[in-house]
């Protein structure tokens, strides 16, 4: 029988001390979670409906502009970030190009010295 996976993070809340078991905990059931169906459901994450649909206003706004304001954005290979158009990516080089738009994110960009990550 199929299933989506669900992640509890209630053990991981950044209001009250993380015990590494917890990290490990759950670290664990991504891990299997992503390796066996691929997806999950994660519940008590403690993201808001709000700053959920302020993040898919945010990219339907940039997804919908013009191609020449979205590649202002150009992929930075040496970064693994920024904006690919359609039919950049090719997962498989004996395969036509991926057709889809995609704009890869880093977690070093949300640091105040990381001046070289464009953000739209």
């Amino acid at each position: 029988m199929s299933y989506i996976p669900v992640i509890d993070f209630g053990s991981c809340n950044p209001s009250a001390p993380i015990s590494q078991q917890s990290l490990e905990t759950v670290g664990g059931d991504l891990t299997h979670a992503f390796c066996s169906v691929g997806f999950a459901y994660l519940s008590n994450t403690g993201i808001f409906k709000e700053d959920v649909d302020k993040v898919n206003n945010a990219t339907k706004s940039f997804f919908t502009a013009p191609t020449d304001v979205k590649n202002q954005y150009e992929r930075n290979n040496d970064l693994n970030y920024g904006y690919s158009g359609l039919c950049v990516e090719r997962v498989n080089l004996d395969r036509p190009a991926d057709y889809k738009e995609a704009y890869d994110i880093s977690g070093k960009a949300f640091f105040q010295d990381a001046n070289e990550y464009k953000w739209p």
